[in-house]
């Protein structure tokens, strides 16, 4: 089952300054787990903009209360030359844990947007943003096909006039006259060297453009983008929303059958934790533990030709084929696809994605009409906490994974060979810490990172996020941001670095 989260819908304008406050320091907590650079009034100027028409906050809570997530879409009523213009900015931001049990943004975003249109039925609406991350951009350039610029199209020049314009009222500063459509936004979404060379390599077109326009988006630099919220937009918005409807109302019925008699006989939790046994990283684990986990996976149904992953997507999930095919693709230099891989009934795909929460490095679409199994990361993660025996299982098979998969980026680390970093980790046991803890490693050790953040006041990291590999020279401290699996060895005074 998936993390159930709640929402609450907040006005600033009409908020008292007591209740203000506390809601700008609760998404100011999750606002510095996801970007760096901003402090906390940098934050609440952005959230309290006086120039602003109407500041609206969706925000999730899990199921203690405590905000998870959030979506900020704040409208301006901007007089211009040509008359008043509406201009809307809206930012998301939600802890990666959560990112799977988040629902709503999108239909949010659409209503208020209708409900502000209709109060001002004569002033022309646009979108206009700054996108500080390449992953973020990939998104909207797909689902949005009037959004500039764009690969080979940046708008026309009315567009790219009005764009700029309001950038320049909004305050938005420009670090380069060359390259106008370039921002200085300030924040930096948190992210380590293997995921910025993720992104440099990708041989995704959109990608490629968006860094070739904002190659400093790791400084805080961000790439203006301008989207008119006309009737055509909102159409086809409105339609990818009815869409997700149906396709949520065949999921809930493949459910429902699945938990009929008849149903029963096609799925049970015994046979879920049979194709969870298959997979490596559960190889050793008890059955009886398999099936506590297999108790929590959702039922999904979706058509043939579903996008069920795209190549740059965070992961939140792991999937099992009960019935169907599934192929993965990679998209070339050129926009063409390529199949790399089907995957057929009873295989499992993304655990190791799925508990690192990393970006998926192929897309997966439904090739024949296809009844998943989904377990959410937030509840692996959940059940590995509470299931030590299991966890003492699953984590050294996945920190191996991770560590030959990082490895295999470099020709050596510091002095060292990669074989020569696996031959002093292997003995290594996992580590798993919680935010809020202390880690202390001792002087010439290597340290591997496989998931979490840590953040060290010293001089060799001041913050990095998994996977990371350090060759510790003298003793550090480090705090822990998020839930964090590292392994540590020290180094033999025999070894040989050549």
């Amino acid at each position: 089952m998936a993390t159930s989260l709640k929402t609450q819908i907040y006005q600033i304008n009409t908020m008292n300054e007591q209740d203000k406050e506390k809601i700008i320091n609760e998404l100011y907590l999750i606002n510095s787990k996801i970007f760096s650079g901003v402090d906390l009034n940098e934050m609440k100027n952005f959230l309290t903009n006086p120039k602003a028409d109407r500041i609206k906050y969706l925000v999730y809570r899990d199921k203690y209360g405590n905000a998870v997530g959030y979506t900020a879409i704040i409208f301006f009523l901007l007089k211009m030359e040509d008359g008043l213009k509406g201009i809307i900015n809206a930012t998301i931001g939600i802890l990666p844990e959560f990112r799977g049990g988040i629902k709503g943004p999108k239909k949010f975003f659409l209503f208020e947007s209708v409900k502000w249109k209709c109060r001002h039925p004569t002033v022309p609406l646009y979108i206009v943003e700054g996108n500080v991350h390449p992953a973020s951009y990939l998104l909207l350039v797909r689902d949005l096909p009037r959004l500039w610029p764009r690969p080979g199209d940046d708008g026309s020049p009315e567009m790219q006039k009005l764009l700029l314009t309001v950038a320049d009222i909004l305050d938005m500063k420009c670090p380069d006259p060359k390259r106008p459509f370039v921002r200085d936004l300030v924040w930096t979404t948190v992210e380590n060297e293997y995921e910025r060379a993720y992104w440099a390599n990708s041989r995704m077109p959109e990608i490629r453009d968006y860094i070739s326009r904002n190659p400093n988006y790791s400084s805080g630099e961000g790439l203006l983008y301008i989207l008119p919220f006309d009737a055509k937009n909102f159409f086809i918005n409105l339609y990818a929303l009815i869409k997700n409807n149906i396709l949520k109302s065949l999921n809930n019925f493949s459910r429902y059958f699945l938990m009929s008699p008849f149903g029963q006989k096609l799925l049970t939790t015994s046979r879920i934790a049979n194709y969870l046994s298959n997979a490596d990283i559960f190889k050793d684990v008890d059955f009886s533990e398999l099936m506590q986990l297999a108790e929590h996976a959702r039922i999904i149904y979706l058509p043939r030709k579903h996008l069920l992953i795209r190549e740059g997507e965070v992961s939140d999930a792991l999937y099992i084929i009960v019935n169907g095919v599934v192929d993965v693709f990679i998209t070339d230099d050129s926009g063409n696809k390529k199949v790399i891989n089907k995957i057929e009934t009873g295989q499992l795909f993304g655990e190791i994605a799925a508990l690192a929460g990393i970006p998926r490095i192929a897309s997966v679409r439904i090739s024949t009409p296809c009844i998943l199994c989904q377990i959410n990361r937030a509840y692996i993660l959940s059940f590995l906490d509470k299931n030590q025996q299991c966890a003492e299982k699953i984590w050294p098979v996945f920190v191996q994974r991770k560590l030959s998969s990082y490895l295999f980026e470099f020709d050596r680390i510091d002095v060292y060979q990669p074989d020569q970093i696996k031959k002093i980790l292997s003995d290594s046991k996992p580590q798993v810490l919680k935010a809020g803890d202390k880690l202390n490693i001792n002087e010439n050790q290597v340290l591997f990172l496989a998931m979490g953040r840590l953040a060290s006041s010293g001089t060799i990291w001041h913050s990095v996020s998994a996977p990371a590999l350090s060759i510790i020279k003298q003793s550090m401290s480090f705090n822990v941001i998020d839930h964090t699996i590292i392994i540590s060895a020290p180094i033999p005074k025999d070894e040989n670095k050549e």
